[in-house]
Order: C-alpha cells, then sequence, then structure tokens
C-alpha cells in the first residue's frame, strides 16, 4: 500500500493491519511528507525490508466490522464536524423560516419532518453499509461486477492464463 497519509497513527494502522493479516511485521518506507510504502510478503522469508519498521506510537486496532471506518482514530466525534453540522442546522432553520412563514404554521406537518429524518438517517446507514460491500473483493453489488475479467485467475492455485496477442 502506498499514499500520502495525514497522521503517523494511521500509518502505523495500516502497517499494524498488515502484520495481523500476514502474521509478520511488514516492510513500511517512510520517504518523507506523510508518505509511506506499507508492503508485506506471504512468506516472511520472501520479504527484505531496508529497516526494522518501529511504529511511532501506540498502534490502533484494524477496521473491523464493528470499527469499520479506517480514518477513524476512535474516542468522539471530532469538534469540526460538530461544530459544521450546528452550522448547517443553524443555517436550514433560518432558510426554512425565511421561506417557509412561521413555524407555528408548520406545527401539523411535523410527523413528515420526522419521517423524513428516519428517512435520512436510514439512507446515511444505506450509503455506509454499501460503501464497506464495495471495497471487499468479489463482494460486487451486480451480477456485471461478479463477473471474472479476462485472463484473470479468480483462485491463487496459479499465475492467470495468458491470451495469445495477435502480431499486428
Amino acid at each position: 500500500m502506498y499514499n500520502y497519509y495525514r497522521d503517523d497513527w494511521l500509518i502505523d494502522r495500516l502497517a499494524g493491519t498488515a502484520a495481523a493479516a500476514f502474521g509478520h511485521t511488514p516492510c513500511v518506507d517512510l520517504p518523507g511528507g506523510g508518505q509511506a510504502v506499507v508492503t508485506a510478503a506471504l512468506d516472511q522469508s520472501h520479504q527484505s525490508c531496508g529497516t526494522a519498521y518501529v511504529p511511532s506510537g501506540e498502534v490502533i486496532a484494524p477496521a473491523t466490522d464493528d470499527r469499520p471506518f479506517l480514518y477513524f482514530e476512535g474516542g468522539s466525534i471530532p469538534a469540526l464536524y460538530l461544530w459544521t453540522l450546528a452550522g448547517i442546522l443553524l443555517i436550514s432553520l433560518i432558510s426554512v423560516r425565511i421561506l417557509g412563514g412561521p413555524f407555528r404554521a408548520m406545527r401539523p406537518y411535523a410527523d413528515l419532518f420526522f419521517m423524513g429524518a428516519a428517512f435520512l438517517l436510514l439512507e446515511t446507514k444505506n450509503i455506509a453499509t454499501f460503501a464497506l460491500l464495495g471495497r471487499s473483493p468479489r463482494s460486487g453489488l451486480t451480477p456485471a461486477a461478479r463477473t471474472p475479467v479476462p485472463g484473470t485467475s479468480t483462485t491463487t492455485a496459479g499465475p492467470a492464463p495468458t491470451a495469445p496477442v495477435a502480431p499486428s
């Protein structure tokens, strides 16, 4: 895995995830500036690292079904997100008041508001669930997504067959 990571804890988490998956410490190259390359071989004897990797701090547990968000360090919701949500709510209330009239006139429609809020919560949950399903190999949401790509193998028994190339 290679990418630009904002924080060292994320690099440590990915390295810890690779270590948990492969059963040994992966190679972690840190070119600097938040960049990292995490590599691991199936067999540790086939892996050659330049220097041994040492985590920069406490390693956060790998993402699981109970805590599926890789980029969430844990704890509580960050204050920036809470202030952003509060701002959106305030702007929404002001807009509804200006464009819709007094709130007292909208009281008979309170049940519709709560049904809409419930629908939005369900949709948010569904989007998160489908995003997690879409990241899993071969768990495609449509039959087309489950169809193997020509020239690839769906097993790990050996190299993928190659199609002959016609001369041009």
